[in-house]
């Protein structure tokens, strides 16, 4: 990602808060920006789905609820938040892709977190790179920056 900056948000930046005094801050594990501009938001969940389907669907909604309020708060509103998940055959039971409201699309993403080799890790992590930076390139950043260019 040698075009874009990644930064770890850490805690408490206040362009993310839920309310207008910044005292419900949000904390999105991951902000990629492009010129100067907040493109795409991650947040990673390093947990497994259970086997139970309301449960799962459950833990799914509240995912993509978190992750589209992190594309709602800050004064640019960004089209794509990205959920990641550790590999998991659950995980594929669900649509790759929703469209919220607001124009925003949310993107469940798995990682492989149990490759049997660092080298086998390392392709996985590339492979992911790559797919992010896809979306940032052909869909993200392309919103954002026409909004500027008005």
């Amino acid at each position: 990602m040698k075009r874009f900056n990644v930064r770890g948000t850490g805690r408490g930046i206040s362009e993310y808060a839920l309310d207008l005094m910044g005292e419900m801050p949000q904390n999105p594990d991951i902000m990629i920006r492009k010129e100067g501009k907040d493109v795409l938001v991650i947040d990673a969940k390093y947990k497994q789905l259970q086997t139970d389907e309301s449960n799962r669907t459950e833990i799914i909604t509240s995912d993509v609820r978190q992750v589209w309020s992190y594309c709602l708060t800050p004064k640019q509103k960004l089209p794509f938040g990205v959920i990641v998940y550790p590999k998991h055959e659950l995980i594929g039971r669900f649509k790759e892709r929703y469209s919220m409201k607001r124009g925003v699309t949310i993107v469940l993403k798995a990682i492989d977190l149990a490759k049997a080799t660092i080298e086998g890790f390392l392709q996985e992590c590339d492979k992911f790179a790559v797919e992010i930076e896809n979306l940032i390139e052909e869909e993200a950043a392309p919103k954002i920056l026409a909004r500027h260019q008005k």
